[in-house]
């Protein structure tokens, strides 16, 4: 049987699609995560979206990987912003990560929080303020939240993966 999480062929992004879902679905999850991660002055959890593969603001197909696409965007309506960037095969690059800060601003997001999420510890340089974190720290944060049906789904579909 399929996972509901399995809605992309990239590895990359089955990942944060699962990631998304979890965060989308299980709101108790979102504001101590984002504040495990290192992002302070989160905002209530009921006025923050839960997005991927978008630039909130812009049009579909407006902004594209040249631009710099998040892979996974939490935000709300005033402009608050983390912008997540996800690696499992690929390797991080700093030019990647730039372009994602210029979009975002672009879109209205003067301030936003940067999270590089990789397999490995991150060995280029990174914009100023970026969080660097591995998957096997989601995966360890997750599997403590054993009273959220969501976490432990995700933590399963991190264990087959």
């Amino acid at each position: 049987m399929r996972n509901l999480f399995d809605q992309y062929t990239q590895p990359e992004n089955r990942l944060t699609h699962a990631l998304c879902l979890t965060l989308f679905h299980d709101r108790n999850l979102l504001v101590p995560f984002l504040k495990w991660t290192g992002i302070g002055d989160v905002p209530n959890a009921s006025s923050l979206m839960v997005a991927q593969q978008t630039v909130p603001g812009s049009s579909f197909g407006e902004a594209s990987d040249e631009t710099g696409l998040p892979d996974l965007c939490i935000y709300n309506a005033e402009g608050w912003g983390v912008f997540f960037e996800m690696k499992v095969q690929a390797k991080l690059t700093s030019s990647q990560l730039k372009r994602h800060i210029s979009t975002v601003q672009r879109y209205g997001f003067d301030k936003p929080s940067l999270v590089a999420v990789t397999v490995e510890d991150v060995t280029v340089a990174v914009p100023e303020g970026t969080i660097c974190l591995r998957w096997s720290d989601l995966y360890l944060w997750f599997a403590k939240r054993t009273n959220s049906f969501w976490a432990q789904e995700f933590v399963h579909y991190m264990e087959i993966f």
